[in-house]
């Protein structure tokens, strides 16, 4: 066997059990009920919730039929008149004998993500000053046929409908102040390459293009 029918070989096994992300993204614009109640300038704002899953299967849970533990959740707020856009990387912090990590949460007919378990109005501090509650978006009807133990495939999520509750902030200086979400776009789930995957693929593609050229200059 050639050397470059032994990488290809190597390679296809590679890919087959290379281990992939998934990142979750969707996005709602915010409505202030009147003029008066838009104290943080959020008023017409989008809202960008990313997060990343930390299992590449479904999980068993005690009080869903399926979870699945999410490693990180960002926000991007953009649009905003009072100053407040940026990226925030958001802290769970409520907590109701299940720790605080953020997951995206089945059971039989809704899908929701990301909450922490097994509260449905989950608190997430955006700053040292923020706090954010009830933000998190759900899918009525959900057709869940995984089992745990199932791998989980963007697929399975891409492009879903979802429904958004309304967002209420706190701030230390400005109280608390609630929005409407809006315009929520479809979820938007993709497969990213693990970077150990990656660098291992760009390992044996020098290794390859070593090995040619050294078996080129030899039959030179």
């Amino acid at each position: 066997m050639t050397l470059l029918k032994l990488t290809a070989l190597v390679l296809l096994c590679m890919a087959s059990a290379l281990g992939a992300a998934i990142n979750f993204s969707y996005s709602f614009e915010l409505t202030a009920y009147s003029d008066d109640d838009d104290l943080y300038g959020l008023n017409g704002s989008t809202f960008t919730v990313d997060m990343q899953i930390a299992s590449d299967v479904y999980v068993a849970s005690s009080f869903s039929d399926l979870q699945i533990p999410i490693d990180f959740v960002t926000l991007t707020i953009s649009g905003a008149s009072g100053g407040y856009d940026g990226v925030y990387n958001l802290t769970q912090t409520a907590d109701n004998g299940e720790g605080t990590a953020p997951i995206l949460w089945i059971n039989a007919s809704r899908m929701f993500l990301p909450i922490a378990p097994p509260v449905f109005v989950p608190h997430w501090t955006a700053s040292d000053s923020i706090t954010i509650d009830s933000m998190y978006a759900y899918r009525d009807g959900f057709d869940m046929s995984a089992n745990a133990g199932d791998p989980v495939n963007a697929s399975d999520f891409d492009g879903l409908s979802m429904v958004c509750n309304s967002i209420t902030f706190t701030d230390a200086d400005l109280g608390t102040v609630g929005y409407s979400c809006t315009n929520l776009q479809p979820l938007s789930a993709s497969s990213v390459p693990e970077p150990s995957g990656v660098a291992a693929f760009i390992g044996i593609g020098a290794l390859t293009f070593v090995g040619i050229r050294r078996r080129n200059k030899l039959a030179a």
